[in-house]
């Protein structure tokens, strides 16, 4: 079942890069500045509540954080990111709806080391969309559901899935998601994939202090042919 291997290293030009520490630098990023997108949003006068449309602001907003933030590994100096929304990508079947890019002077890599795909929390309940979509939807159109059957990040390790809270809170949400899961480990309602305990949202070590209003899940979640994938699951209030 896991006879494909992952991506380990990101090619930058002539440069072979550990992709763990590319890897943990996103992610310090996204915990960085997703805290904010929430004021971004308000400060914008922002109403339209499209999913489609909150992720080209979150793109862009994400676009425009990166440009201040540069970093280097020791081998490549200065690095920084690019994120770029709906990217036909050779790693995946379907677009994500964020691919991160990773750039340095005159050099970019043209595919995407690290996929985002993001859901409402609701779903809206429009055209026979399935409320259990963050986790699993009615067309292969499940956040979760998405990197279990490789339509997403096939080849990469590790990935994240972005919930706008609109309604209720975090707590709430971490066990109605969680009570959807167990009920596909006990339902069995796919051919091809398996649903168990590890696809279960766990508390993060990443999490920050309770007055942060950004709350980080993990799983870790079996695939067809890859081995499983970790998924960290961020949660940013829309009121």
């Amino acid at each position: 079942m896991y006879g494909k291997s992952i991506q380990k290293t990101i090619s930058l030009g002539h440069n072979n890069l550990k992709a763990s520490i590319i890897i943990d630098k996103v992610i310090a990023f996204l915990i960085l500045h997703l805290p904010n997108f929430n004021s971004h949003l308000h400060a914008s006068a922002f109403t339209e509540l499209l999913e489609k449309s909150i992720n080209q602001k979150l793109a862009l907003f994400l676009e425009s954080q990166s440009r201040g933030y540069e970093f280097s590994t020791g081998t490549i100096s200065p690095l920084y990111f690019l994120f770029i929304k709906d990217t036909d990508l050779n790693s995946s079947r379907r677009q994500p709806d964020i691919g991160v890019f990773l750039g340095s002077s005159g050099v970019t890599i043209n595919e995407a080391f690290f996929h985002i795909e993001c859901k409402r929390l609701p779903t809206p309940l429009k055209g026979g969309r399935l409320e259990s979509e963050y986790a699993r939807g009615g067309n292969n159109d499940g956040g979760i559901e998405r990197f279990k059957k490789e339509l997403h990040g096939a080849s990469l390790s590790v990935g994240a899935m972005v919930a706008y809270i609109q309604k209720d809170d975090y707590l709430v949400w971490h066990k109605r998601v969680n009570g959807w899961i167990k009920n596909f480990m006990d339902a069995n309602p796919d051919d091809n994939i398996t649903w168990s305990k590890d696809d279960l949202l766990s508390n993060s070590s990443n999490n920050q202090s309770e007055k942060s209003s950004l709350k980080i899940y993990k799983s870790k979640n079996s695939r067809i042919n890859y081995p499983p994938i970790i998924l960290y699951h961020f949660w940013i209030p829309l009121s």
